[in-house]
């Protein structure tokens, strides 16, 4: 019977042991430490239990056996529950697509099912295959084409249409130029369309990790606007970060949906990351491996699981609501951070130096996640990025970094990089929005040439 139980307890601590390595969360030095721990533990149970046999050692033996099972039960439950959220993470590729049946406020029209013969309008050149699908849940048999969602909104109006075919990733573009669309509008009925994006290319210690900004409310996969694009250079063999911030509105061609054409850098998000991340890749000669969309509205949540970030503002600013943020070293809460990020409108560079402040922000929150007291909350931080971010590295990519980080115990060093140019409203044309006068960012070549050559020595190629 003693033999048998001794036996037991083996297996049990070894079979805690392989789970725990084959999560690919622990690093291989820390493996051989939690191995080396399992065997003297079953060592002791089986000389206790098999060669002693007095009874103060099986109560010793009993002892051993129990916080050796509690202990790795524990382990074994956090490490179940951590690989669940990087999968869920890493799982949640596809991207939303979201179109509204739109009328006037003030119409009569109540009902998709009153509008089949009534006239519709949609844009063919961008949404065709949406438009035909939606025109064919909604029976909608008239359905007129404008040209540009500029005329689409004009037409309804102007009453030139009875109802518009809406894509939801053009609401905040059209809510620039019409600010009281959302009340003058009313939705009669919605279709959700997925699609997957590409797949992560990661290979190698060094890549780039295209991070967009998304600031909505809801399911992270929706498509919208990105109004913060970033592009972090991660080198594993210098543990060093380049971020490179390139300011939402500027000018420049976008693949894709965007037919190459040149328009505000945040409208490629319209099209899905994939064509945020071909514009930036056109633009800088590089390649992006992968991508991080995220939240920025929930990710502060990040903050305070972290327990606040303390960041180097460079010029004092108070917002309209008066909080004063001073120069110099300032640590931020949440909420705090929250309003230290989105803040433009008084700052001297405008949505530039709202940029470097999100840059300032992101860069703060990697080094309290590079600190080994993150781990006493790891189930936290790994919940709010579970509701916050949407990428398509997958488990196993982020196990490597986190199993890496673990294993190095070391900080990432950061180093922040800004697109600079000059803005101008009106001369030159929105492919999204064409009938408008919209405000872009002309980006400087040398400005564009250098991060090009920093990204590529970040990377260790240069």
């Amino acid at each position: 019977m003693q033999i048998a139980i001794a036996i037991l307890f083996s297996v049990y601590v070894f079979g805690a042991f392989a789970y725990a390595f084959s999560s690919g969360l622990l690093p291989l030095k820390y493996g051989a430490t939690l191995a080396g721990a399992c065997l003297a533990a079953a060592a002791i149970v089986s000389v206790l239990i098999i060669k002693v046999r007095r009874k103060w050692a099986y109560i010793v033996a009993a002892l051993i056996a129990l916080i050796a099972i509690a202990s790795s039960a524990l382990g074994i439950y956090t490490l179940a529950n951590s690989s669940q959220m990087l999968n869920s993470i890493s799982s949640n590729t596809s991207k939303k697509i979201v179109f509204s049946v739109v009328v006037k406020a003030d119409s009569p029209i109540k009902t998709i099912e009153t509008l089949s013969d009534k006239k519709v309008g949609g844009v063919n050149s961008t949404d065709t295959t949406y438009i035909s699908q939606v025109s064919a849940k909604a029976k909608l048999h008239n359905v007129v084409d404008a040209p540009s969602y500029s005329t689409l909104v004009d037409n309804l109006y102007d009453s030139k249409q009875d109802a518009i075919i809406f894509n939801e990733a053009y609401r905040g573009m059209v809510s620039e130029t019409r600010e009281k669309f959302d009340t003058e509008t009313r939705v009669i009925a919605k279709y959700e369309f997925d699609e997957q994006n590409k797949a992560a290319e990661v290979s190698g210690n060094s890549f780039n990790l295209y991070i967009s900004g998304i600031d909505t409310f809801g399911n992270i996969a929706t498509v919208s606007r990105s109004d913060v694009n970033i592009i972090a250079t991660i080198n594993r063999d210098t543990h060093k970060i380049l971020l490179t911030t390139i300011p939402r509105d500027s000018y420049v061609a976008i693949p894709g949906g965007g037919a190459n054409q040149k328009d505000k850098l945040t409208h490629a998000g319209i099209y899905g990351v994939d064509a945020s991340i071909g514009a930036l890749e056109q633009l800088l000669d590089i390649k992006i491996s992968a991508y991080a969309r995220i939240n920025f509205t929930s990710l502060i949540k990040l903050v305070d699981e972290v327990g606040g970030v303390t960041v180097n503002n460079p010029v004092g600013f108070t917002v309209d609501n008066g909080q004063h943020f001073p120069a110099g070293n300032i640590t931020l809460k949440g909420d705090d951070a929250l309003t230290f990020s989105r803040e433009r409108h008084n700052l001297a560079g405008g949505d530039n130096d709202r940029g470097k402040n999100q840059q300032l922000v992101l860069a703060a929150i990697i080094d309290k996640m590079s600190s080994p007291s993150v781990l006493s909350n790891y189930q936290g931080i790994m919940s709010v990025l579970g509701k916050s971010m949407q990428t398509n590295l997958t488990s196993a990519d982020i196990s490597k970094l986190v199993n890496g980080q673990i294993e190095y115990g070391g900080k990432f060093a950061t180093e922040s990089l800004a697109l600079t140019g000059k803005g101008q409203t009106g001369g030159l044309r929105s492919y999204a929005m064409p009938n408008n006068q919209l405000y872009m960012y002309v980006l400087d070549p040398a400005s564009v040439s250098n991060a090009h050559g920093k990204i590529i020595k970040a990377m260790g190629k240069g």
